[in-house]
C-alpha cells in the first residue's frame, strides 16, 4: 500500500576496475628480469683479466637492475602508476545499482574513468565507447584413472558497450550501461575445493584505445532470485517497468 513516503534509492556501491595490462607487463618483466640475472650470473663468471674481465660483468649488471627496478616498483605500487604511464588514464570506476549482484538482478552500471595525459585529455571531445563483457567462469577439478584434471570454461558471456560522454568537470569521461545476472544461466558465486563459479565484468575503451584500457571488476553474485527484476518491478533502480505502468 502507498503511504505517501517517497521511495528509498536503491542501494549502490562504485567499485575501483583492475587493470589487466599492468599485470601482462608485471609478468614480461619478471621473466626478463629472470633471464637477465641467468645472463648476469654467466657473464659475471666469466673469466679473463682486464677489459674482458670487468665488460661482461658490468653488462650482466645492466641487463638485470633496470628490470629488477621495475619489477619491485610494478609490484610495490599494485601496478597503478605503471598502468597510468602505460594508458594515459586512470584505473576506471563503475558504479552499480542496485547492489548487490544477485541472480536475475538488472542493474545500472555508471563507467567513470579519468585522463591524465595530454594526449588522451584531446580525446574527450571525440565519441569514445565503452565495451563490456559480463562473464560466468566455471573450474571444475576431477579424477581420471589416477590423473587430476582441471577444466575452465565461460558458461555466460554477454557483450553491451555505450557512448561515453565527458565528465561534469571535463577532466574525464562517463557511460551509463544497462547489464542483466542471468537467472537461468551460470549460478551464484561458489568456492569450492573442486568446483568454483566466479562473475566478472571486463571493461576496455574502444578504439583507438582498446586492450591498453582493459580493467576488470570481480562481482560475488548472491545466491538470491531478484524477484523485482524477474516480474519487472525494480529492474531499472526501483523503478517500475513500461510493461508494469501499463
Amino acid at each position: 500500500m502507498d503511504d505517501g513516503r517517497p521511495t528509498p534509492a536503491p542501494p549502490s556501491n562504485v567499485v575501483e576496475a583492475k587493470p589487466t595490462v599492468a599485470r601482462i607487463v608485471v609478468i614480461v618483466g619478471g621473466v626478463l628480469a629472470v633471464a637477465a640475472a641467468a645472463v648476469g650470473i654467466l657473464l659475471w663468471n666469466t673469466g679473463g683479466s682486464g677489459l674482458s674481465y670487468v665488460a661482461p660483468r658490468l653488462l650482466g649488471v645492466m641487463l638485470f637492475v633496470p628490470l629488477a627496478a621495475l619489477l619491485v616498483t610494478s609490484a610495490t605500487s599494485r601496478s597503478v602508476t605503471l598502468t597510468e604511464r602505460l594508458t594515459g588514464w586512470k584505473n576506471p570506476t563503475v558504479e552499480f545499482t542496485p547492489w548487490p549482484p544477485r541472480l536475475g538482478r538488472t542493474m545500472t552500471a555508471l563507467y567513470r574513468r579519468q585522463a591524465i595525459s595530454p594526449r588522451t585529455r584531446r580525446r574527450l571531445q571525440t565519441p569514445l565507447r565503452v565495451e563490456t563483457a559480463l562473464i560466468c567462469e566455471e573450474w571444475v577439478e576431477y579424477t581420471v584413472g589416477t590423473d587430476t584434471r582441471t577444466e575452465t570454461h565461460d558458461v555466460v558471456k554477454r557483450h553491451a558497450a555505450a557512448v561515453a560522454v565527458p565528465s561534469v568537470d571535463g577532466t574525464g569521461l562517463e557511460a551509463v550501461l544497462t547489464l542483466t545476472i542471468p537467472s537461468d544461466a551460470g549460478g551464484p558465486t561458489i568456492e569450492l575445493d573442486h568446483n568454483r563459479i566466479r562473475w566478472r565484468l571486463d571493461t576496455r575503451l574502444g578504439h583507438p584505445f582498446g586492450k591498453r584500457t582493459a580493467a576488470r571488476i570481480d562481482l560475488r553474485v548472491e545466491p538470491v532470485l531478484d524477484l523485482d527484476s524477474l516480474i519487472g518491478e525494480g529492474g531499472r533502480g526501483g523503478e517500475p517497468s513500461p510493461e508494469a505502468e501499463s
